[in-house]
């Protein structure tokens, strides 16, 4: 009986479990086994320079920067989008008619793929033609004006904003549905204890969705260390790798400039660091459970 009951369990396991190795685990095999090597991507002969890239990345100036880019994404998105879905969860959960309109028009960013969200917040950050610059000479601040995206102080935080903006929708989703799980008794507690709508939140709510701000939090940090799309469709990494990250450097430096061995180790060291963090992240929820 308990040989039937694993057979039938790995019936139901090989599929899911070929399907990730053939897609998944051999491309990474592979990325790693190239990282070991020379080589353009197109010449039959595969050059072994052991941990030469490595070495090289090591020393390598626009790569440290990219790398301090995406920890400057890692810190809006942690904060940013998780706060203000949390705020917006809070506030439509109370609404008791209309709720779902603001659901929707509040959802609505997310719909929207990451290629046309860089398309849209460049047409709004056009020194010329943009909202933005318009606005602020309507309101006499002319002097804030700036090339958002060729300014090099400000395009990285200006590319960060227009992510926050996709973002923050999925959070408060997330929240929302958290919300629903959390013992009205305890609100009631906190009511008849004399706490302010403030002081309810902070030590009801807040606590009461530490699981679900676990789970943001660290598909934030994912997604902000391989940030790519946004980046790409606004600046490119400019200007003068003002706003380069990983992703994007890994990418001209292996189908640009044809060096597929280094854009490999490039890559490996992205998602060693990757998988690091999702492992503390995982370990740090447990260890709170």
């Amino acid at each position: 009986m308990i040989r039937r009951r694993h057979l039938g369990a790995l019936l139901f396991i090989v599929p899911a479990a070929a399907i990730y190795g053939t897609f998944v685990l051999s491309p990474f095999v592979q990325t790693v086994w190239l990282s070991f090597h020379k080589w353009d991507g197109a010449s039959p002969v595969k050059v072994w320079i052991g941990l030469g890239n490595y070495l090289a990345a090591a020393r390598d100036e626009i790569f440290w920067r990219a790398l301090s880019h995406n920890l400057v994404f890692i810190g809006m998105n942690l904060l940013l989008p998780t706060s203000l879905g949390l705020l917006l969860a809070a506030m439509v959960a109370q609404v008791r008619r209309g709720r779902t309109v603001y659901r929707f028009g509040l959802f609505l960013p997310y719909v929207l793929s990451l290629a046309i969200v860089g398309i849209i917040w460049g047409r709004i950050y056009d020194p010329n033609i943009g909202i933005l610059n318009q606005v602020l000479r309507a309101v006499g601040l002319e002097a804030l004006t700036r090339p958002w995206l060729g300014d090099a102080q400000v395009a990285l935080v200006a590319v960060n904003l227009a992510g926050v903006w996709h973002a923050f929708p999925f959070a408060m989703v997330i929240y929302l549905a958290g919300l629903q799980g959390v013992d009205p008794s305890l609100y009631d507690a906190a009511r008849i204890d004399g706490a302010n709508g403030a002081q309810t939140f902070r030590h009801v709510t807040v606590p009461s969705l530490r699981n679900v701000t676990t789970l943001l939090l660290s598909g934030a940090f994912i997604s902000a260390l391989t940030a790519f799309t946004l980046v790409w469709t606004m600046t490119g990494g400019g200007p003068y790798y003002a706003s380069e990250v990983i992703s994007t450097y890994i990418y001209k430096r292996a189908f640009e400039d044809i060096y597929v061995g280094y854009g490999a180790a490039l890559s490996v060291c992205l998602a060693v660091v990757a998988l690091t963090a999702t492992g503390l992240f995982v370990w740090q929820r447990e260890r709170g459970e």
